[in-house]
């Protein structure tokens, strides 16, 4: 009986282990997180040189690509991460935008954080270049100077501006051509240097928007009015003028100050890109100014665009973005398509990057194309190596150059030329 007994219980014991096999089995097979298939959510994503980010819908950060001045965020300088990471800090963001190896988000508080690379003064903490100040990059948010209030923030090649909301536009770092509009130049005698600090820019306007480019800066004024300054040789500033390099200050078609877009045209956006800008009207229509070498004006005219000119077709948007060192643009149509234009491959012909996502090695396309695949965009944004786009469903996109690593901002192995995988958070963060 007592054998019978242990015997039963023996049994019942091994029936036990058997049943927790079997739902370990069951488990391990389980995916760890549907958003491994199907992409986390986002509420905004920002495309750098060679990184980008996102915020979740609850104003987390992540970034995720090269991390060589820090601008991930995350605390490692100079490891890069092919998946998202989170930027240190129990901070929630409204907005957040990335540029060359630098990258910057407004906090629920109005406050202007940036991080990455400083030699200019970019992120605006009143240090720049281990030189001078014995500062260097930060791998963490730092706290903009000055106590301003932003609502938005644009980070360029090594400029940086921001909004309040009152419409003050303020601008800092590099400022060799007069890209942060405060009157001066950083090589004349009564210019001083590049600004650590934000400067409002010249003239008293009141702006709705502004975009930091490459060495130009582009706003919009609560009369839906374009303004551009810093550098105008290639016809960036839009205001009719060009020019070639002089002695002094830079190039003669240059302004410290806001010059006037040419035109009637009202706009509600213009973005900058390396050499060329591009506005949204009111009624959606784009129009482009600048170099046209790759096609990034959107048309067939060859050489530089000195005034606004209409992108090619009948097309109404809804977003644009020029990226602050890509010679390609982007836009959303009214039906949340989305289309690209301009340079999509190595300069040299030897490699293609598929920047503009249409699953096309041409090396550059002077009129938009489709992005592939059936995805509906709300948002767009570009730089030199790839782009990132934000869905209807909050899923974020990337697509162009991957680094061979994944290190490219794509998140992704390999170079890709269109949409393909939505980019996915970590499943243990």
């Amino acid at each position: 009986m007592q054998f019978s007994r242990v015997g039963r219980l023996m049994k019942t014991a091994a029936s036990s282990i058997a049943t927790l096999l079997i739902f370990l089995g069951a488990l391990l097979a389980t995916p760890p997180s549907a958003s491994a298939a199907s992409g986390s959510k986002f509420s905004e994503v920002a495309v750098g040189i060679n990184h980008s980010c996102a915020l979740t819908m609850k104003g987390r950060a992540y970034c995720w690509g090269n991390n060589d001045s820090g601008q991930l965020g995350d605390g490692n300088y100079g490891y890069d991460s092919s998946s998202p990471v989170a930027v240190v800090g129990d901070r929630r963001y409204l907005h957040i935008s990335a540029g060359y190896d630098a990258t910057c988000a407004i906090s629920t508080a109005g406050a202007a954080y940036c991080w990455g690379y400083n030699d200019y003064g970019q992120l605006g903490n009143g240090t720049h270049d281990e030189t001078i100040s014995g500062a260097v990059d930060a791998d963490t948010p730092q706290l903009v100077s000055g106590e301003h209030a932003f609502t938005t923030v644009s980070v360029g090649w090594n400029t940086t501006c921001g909004l309040t909301a009152p419409g003050d536009a303020y601008c800092w770092g590099y400022n060799d051509y007069g890209q942060v509009g405060n009157g001066a130049f950083d090589n004349t005698e009564a210019g001083l240097a590049d600004a650590d600090t934000p400067q409002l820019v010249s003239g008293g306007r009141k702006f709705l928007s502004v975009s930091a480019g490459e060495n130009t800066t582009c706003g919009v004024t609560t009369r839906e009015i374009g303004y551009c300054w810093g550098t105008g040789n290639n016809g960036e500033l839009g205001n009719g003028d060009y020019s070639v390099e002089l002695a002094g200050n830079g190039f003669d078609a240059d302004s410290a100050v806001p010059a006037k877009v040419s035109g009637k045209q009202k706009f509600v956006t213009v973005v900058t890109g390396s050499e060329h800008s591009c506005g949204l009207t009111t009624v959606g229509k784009v129009y482009c100014w600048g170099d046209n070498t790759f096609g990034q004006i959107g048309t067939r005219i060859p050489g530089f665009v000195t005034v606004p000119t209409r992108v090619k077709g009948s097309t109404r948007y809804t977003d644009i973005a020029g990226g602050n060192q890509s010679y390609s643009t982007c836009g959303i149509t009214a039906t949340g398509a989305a289309k690209c234009w301009g340079y999509n491959g190595g300069s040299d012909g030897s490699h293609d990057y598929g920047v503009l996502g249409a699953d096309s090695t041409e090396y550059q396309v002077n009129v938009p194309i489709s992005v592939s695949g059936a995805l509906q965009f709300t948002a767009i944004d570009i730089d030199d190596y790839h782009a990132c786009g934000l869905t209807t469903k909050h899923r974020v996109y990337c697509w162009g150059y991957s680094n061979g690593t994944g290190m490219g901002g794509t998140g992704l192995a390999e170079n890709t030329y269109k949409p393909t995988v939505p980019i996915a958070l970590p499943v243990f963060p």
